[in-house]
């Protein structure tokens, strides 16, 4: 109910603002995992590629399975000790994983992403429509 509620309050302060025009048509809250961490592990591969992780780290894959703390686990698998709740450090992180990649061992990214993506090509095709443009993703 609190997440409807801020959605419905994004949706009137952004009416005033038009470089969001036009608004979505609604907004769908999507309840992450608990930790955002989960998400991060998801994709072990590419975080040992980028040097992040040690080269032994076991690939992770369920990351919902809330039996591994994500968090505990990139603590003990990190090359170098960094805070995880730094802004600067998880988006060194984040920038080394790969979508695709996440979506294979997280179901809760997964539908993250299907849904940013279909709301994202709606929006983008009214804008289009409206503006007289040709849109596509990819």
């Amino acid at each position: 109910a609190h997440l409807e509620s801020e959605a419905a309050e994004w949706l009137d302060n952004a009416a005033a603002d038009e470089r969001l025009n036009p608004l979505p048509e609604s907004v769908i809250p999507i309840i992450q995992i608990p930790k955002f961490e989960a998400w991060i592990v998801s994709d072990v591969p590419s975080l040992i590629l980028a040097g992040h992780l040690a080269a032994d780290t076991p690939v992770v894959n369920d990351a919902d399975n809330h039996e591994v703390d994500p968090c505990i686990f990139l603590r003990q698998h990190l090359v170098e000790a960094i805070k995880l709740k730094n802004p600067r450090s998880a988006k060194r992180l984040i920038s080394s994983i790969v979508p695709s990649a996440m979506r294979t061992r997280s179901r809760s990214f997964d539908k993250f992403f299907r849904e940013v993506t279909r709301l994202y090509e709606d929006w983008g095709q009214r804008c289009a429509i409206e503006n007289g443009v040709q849109f596509e993703i990819g």
